[in-house]
């Protein structure tokens, strides 16, 4: 039996997964919902079959479901993941867990036991990433000592206004928006963060436009992150990382690693290689936005089936917020953050 399945919020990313959902043969999308009711019309146009819900008690006692995706704003999903967990279903919700830590804390201890939420992190599904981690895995670079990284896109370019630039609904800026993909992989590749120090600017918004951040890992390593989302150039959100340990050094970038080994080690050669996107093979299906939503979706569906373990489990998502309220604090006291103390 296919996993049954309810989108709540039809935003850019609700319909993405909706779209996504519908070429998974596992998968059965069942019901929408989403509190504006102008979107019945939109939603009847390209689900016709799917009913459509302006409340979401009436859409779980209408429909039977397993899963749900929460794709709306991030100072919602406190609230609704809890009603979500009451009716003893599984979750995607859309990165960030939640606009501050503390409603991230309140999702984590309302979860069942019995059921899972994926946190929507989804580069760690993009082939070039998932690769980096591999090579991190087997250790080719030996003792690591320093990462630089950054993230830009240009979508704040003028004044802005609107619930994502408010902070007590969005929890800021950049930096728990689009940044947050990149501190998951920081924290996904290297581990826990001991301390931070950050230095934050409003440009157009009432929230950081953009961020310059220093981290040291609990394991000794050390890097930077520099972001913005008032860079012109950047359509796309691009993240460049560069790995140096003492075998040599990793940079990646959304499409191609690139290796300098002083020895060689496992399948890499002493000296460059490099590995495009279009080595790695093509593990989507369907390409809409970018190939790693459908992998993340056939992901969540292997595992309310029970074959797959969480990749960015919901304590995923609360580590990463953890990092957030700590990059926060730093900027707002102009002082150092220790996470192990304050956090």
């Amino acid at each position: 039996m296919p996993v049954k399945v309810g989108i709540i919020g039809l935003g850019k990313m609700g319909i993405l997964h909706a779209a996504q959902l519908k070429t998974i043969k596992e998968a059965a999308l069942v019901a929408a919902a989403d509190k504006e009711k102008r979107l019945a019309a939109y939603s009847k146009k390209i689900n016709p079959h799917i009913p459509f819900f302006t409340n979401i008690d009436m859409m779980f006692s209408s429909v039977s479901l397993d899963a749900v995706y929460i794709c709306t704003p991030a100072f919602t999903h406190s609230e609704l993941s809890s009603l979500c967990s009451g009716y003893g279903v599984h979750q995607f919700i859309e990165k960030p867990l939640a606009e501050s830590l503390s409603s991230a804390k309140k999702i984590v201890k309302s979860r069942p036991s019995d059921r899972i939420i994926l946190t929507g992190y989804s580069f760690a599904f993009h082939p070039i990433f998932q690769k980096a981690k591999e090579l991190l895995n087997k250790k080719i670079l030996g003792k690591i000592f320093r990462i630089s990284s950054s993230t830009f896109i240009s979508v704040v370019l003028k004044k802005q206004s609107g619930w994502i630039y408010e902070k007590e609904k969005s929890g800021g800026g950049i930096i728990i928006n689009s940044a947050s993909h990149l501190l998951h992989l920081l924290w996904w590749y290297f581990g826990d963060v001991k301390n931070i120090y950050a230095k934050t600017r409003n440009i157009y918004s009432e929230v950081e436009d953009c961020a310059y951040v220093l981290f040291e890992f609990k394991n000794g390593i050390q890097g930077f992150m520099d972001t913005s989302w008032s860079t012109p150039g950047f359509r796309l959100q691009e993240i460049n990382m560069t790995i140096e340990g003492q075998n040599g050094k990793i940079e990646v970038n959304n499409d191609m690693i690139k290796v300098y080994l002083s020895r060689a080690k496992a399948e890499f050669k002493a000296g460059w290689t490099t590995l495009h996107k279009i080595d790695l093979g093509d593990s989507a299906d369907f390409f809409l936005g970018s190939e790693e939503y459908n992998i993340e979706d056939k992901h969540f569906i292997r595992c309310c089936l029970g074959q797959d373990k969480p990749l960015v489990s919901v304590q995923d998502g609360f580590e990463v917020q953890r990092i957030i309220e700590g990059i926060y604090r730093s900027a707002e006291r102009n002082k150092i953050v220790d996470l192990e103390k304050e956090i």
